[in-house]
């Protein structure tokens, strides 16, 4: 499933790999899970893995786990040949509240 980051600080994330803010775990659960978003076919795969732990709000937003107190938000944008998840913002919380 393709991906698109929709944040200035999660953009420079992925060009860099690194931030002073974040744990070197955190970084890598980032690109851990960028790489599973990449190898889905679709948001069906994702929601099949424990691993992602992702969860949708009454809004449609969805929320996957990134470590123990990361999670990524996004919502899915349906193209004419295939969706993206738009990738908007790293929330700190427990999971199920980021």
């Amino acid at each position: 499933m393709r991906f698109r980051l929709d944040d200035p600080a999660l953009e420079r994330l992925y060009a860099t790999g690194t931030d002073r803010e974040l744990a070197s775990e955190t970084i890598l659960g980032f690109f851990g899970l960028l790489e599973t978003v990449n190898a889905a076919r679709d948001i069906h795969d994702l929601r099949a893995l424990v691993s992602v732990d992702l969860r949708e709000d009454d809004n449609g937003v969805l929320t996957m786990l990134v470590d123990g107190n990361f999670r990524l938000s996004a919502t899915i944008e349906e193209g004419a040949d295939e969706s993206v998840l738009r990738i908007d913002r790293m929330t700190v919380g427990a999971p199920g509240h980021g």
